[in-house]
């Protein structure tokens, strides 16, 4: 009888993490207004792009994006980071520690970042362009105060992705505000949130179907971009 209670007692926690997880990170993602679809153009995005993705059937906001790829040095090792623009509708920061920057030359940290570099809250970091092209052609700012720290949406594993800089691997993100990037009429990346997909679980069939209908049948894409 106890060997049967104790199977039916693992057996039913099983079953049910998978679908608490689920309900967990779908209200982890509406909290932070978690973007739907993510357009991203090498050759960028203007807002006459974004107002065409705006007009498409099925979206109910699109917001555009600054976002670059530097190096950084800490105690003899690099560290290719992606340094991604403050947005205040969608893709929402939680902090763990510390303030959102509010000046130019302040950034808020991924949590890994320090934990890998032993950096602190008040550190000063300096970044290095990583290609061909100078920072200042990117950024307005080389050297930058840690204000904060936390995490965003879309990093919730330890992976932070792949790079253009380095080995090709990101190791972490900082964030900044939108004016510290020189290219203010064109956006990097296009965030877009579709109609009804909020009131969905992320994880189900029917969240799918709204925003594939959204990604592969209605959404216009600018023609002069490689997507």
């Amino acid at each position: 009888m106890f060997i049967v209670m104790l199977g039916a007692a693992f057996f039913s926690g099983i079953r049910s993490a998978k679908n608490d997880m689920h309900v967990s990170a779908d209200s982890y993602y509406d909290r932070v207004n978690f973007m739907d679809i993510r357009v991203v153009s090498t050759l960028g995005l203007t807002e006459d792009d974004l107002e065409d993705m705006r007009n498409t059937e099925g979206v109910a906001a699109v917001t555009g994006g600054y976002t670059a790829e530097v190096l950084n040095e800490q105690s003899d090792m690099e560290f290719a980071l992606k340094v991604i623009a403050w947005t205040e509708d969608v893709n929402q920061v939680t902090l763990t520690d510390g303030r959102l920057p509010e000046k130019a030359n302040e950034c808020l940290a991924d949590d890994i970042y320090l934990q890998q570099t032993g950096c602190e809250i008040g550190d000063q970091i300096t970044l290095e362009s990583g290609s061909s092209e100078d920072l200042s052609d990117t950024l307005k700012e080389e050297t930058y105060t840690i204000v904060g720290s936390g995490t965003l949406p879309y990093y919730m594993e330890m992976d932070r992705g792949s790079g253009t800089v380095g080995d090709g691997s990101l190791d972490a993100f900082l964030e900044v505000l939108p004016e510290v990037f020189e290219q203010q009429d064109v956006y990097t990346e296009a965030y877009v949130q579709a109609e009804g997909a909020e009131a969905e679980n992320s994880f189900d069939g029917a969240y799918e179907t709204k925003v594939a209908a959204v990604s592969y049948t209605h959404l216009t894409l600018p023609t002069t971009s490689r997507v």
